[in-house]
């Protein structure tokens, strides 16, 4: 797919280095991305020419790069406290929006401040009229995954069961306790909404405990497309390979990264010695992001509303986990 769509990317040096070999991938034209420094921004830059051939430019200022390289598509890939300003900033510049999970998150807020921020996020998506998602990414290999279950199973019909584990080996320091919570549970999260349409999560039905290097969740769930049980847990790992195992209907199934014959990162998903491939679910969110971009659509997965939602849930979660710890 090409359709040239300008990107500029705020944060390039962990994921969003990612986002934009992606773009790349995807027929997008990565102009610019903004850095923390004049030494950061020289550092990414030789890093992205050597990634995917980057020939755009690097900024210091999301304003001045706003501005000068004025962007179709805005990655927002910087610390979790800066999606707010970040995000609300590319909107009056007119730019639609591909923004990291979550949705906005600042430590030094209340949970309440936390939401307040998110739903200013989401008002002012719906004001500017531009597309907007949420990079959790699991809801793309929805499609890979259903082609897996019917060879299997047969017939894809009424989610009763939701269930995922994702472990994370981290390069650089390890997130512990809320932390890890606040980086990780937007993923599973993502499933249920994915799957069971937007709702909630029914009262008094809900448990979870946020512990040093491992997250639990569980709870019933209301939602416009059905209703089903969920659970996850999220690991912190030091050694070893990391686990991403889920599914529905206790049909789990373990998904791989791999590099293709031309060296692109590709996914597959098995069961058993089944297994099925295809692109990166990061990739296949980019693309199918590009293509409602380029053709005026409006169709989005994770959109602000899903995002939304998957906020809410984390933070009602958390409560009652720190309601929970402190009970103890």
């Amino acid at each position: 797919m090409t359709n040239g769509l300008r990107v500029g990317v705020i944060g390039a040096s962990g994921i969003g280095q990612h986002h934009a070999r992606w773009h790349a991938l995807s027929g997008n034209n990565v102009v610019a991305f903004v850095g923390t420094s004049d030494a950061s921004v020289a550092r990414t830059r030789t890093r992205l020419t050597e990634y995917f051939g980057f020939s755009g430019t690097g900024y210091t200022s999301v304003s001045e790069m706003l501005d000068q390289a004025r962007p179709e598509v805005v990655v927002v890939s910087s610390p979790y406290s800066a999606h707010k300003s970040h995000a609300l900033e590319a909107l009056s510049a007119g730019a639609h929006l591909l923004c990291e999970k979550p949705l906005v998150w600042d430590e030094h807020h209340s949970l309440d401040q936390i939401l307040n921020d998110g739903r200013d996020v989401v008002k002012a998506v719906k004001s500017s009229g531009h597309l907007f998602c949420m990079t959790a990414q699991y809801p793309a290999c929805l499609p890979m995954y259903r082609t897996l279950y019917e060879r299997v199973r047969g017939s894809f019909d009424a989610v009763e069961s939701i269930h995922m584990e994702m472990e994370v080996r981290r390069r650089g320091d390890r997130k512990l306790y809320e932390a890890n919570w606040i980086d990780v549970a937007s993923h599973p999260l993502s499933l249920v909404i994915a799957l069971l349409g937007q709702g909630r999560i029914v009262p008094d039905t809900a448990h979870c405990t946020v512990e040093e290097a491992e997250c639990k969740a569980s709870f019933a769930y209301e939602g416009e497309l059905g209703s089903g049980h969920a659970s996850f847990t999220i690991r912190d790992i030091v050694d070893g390979a990391p686990m991403r195992r889920f599914g529905v209907n206790d049909f789990l199934v373990d998904w791989d990264g791999f590099a293709d014959e031309d060296g692109i990162y590709r996914a597959s998903l098995s069961h058993g010695d089944q297994t099925v491939s295809g692109d990166d679910f990061l990739h296949t969110l980019i693309q199918s992001f590009s293509a409602s971009v380029a053709e005026g659509r409006t169709d989005v997965a994770a959109g602000p509303d899903a995002a939304l939602l998957n906020l809410e849930m984390q933070v009602e979660l958390l409560r009652l986990a720190r309601t929970g710890a402190e009970a103890a």
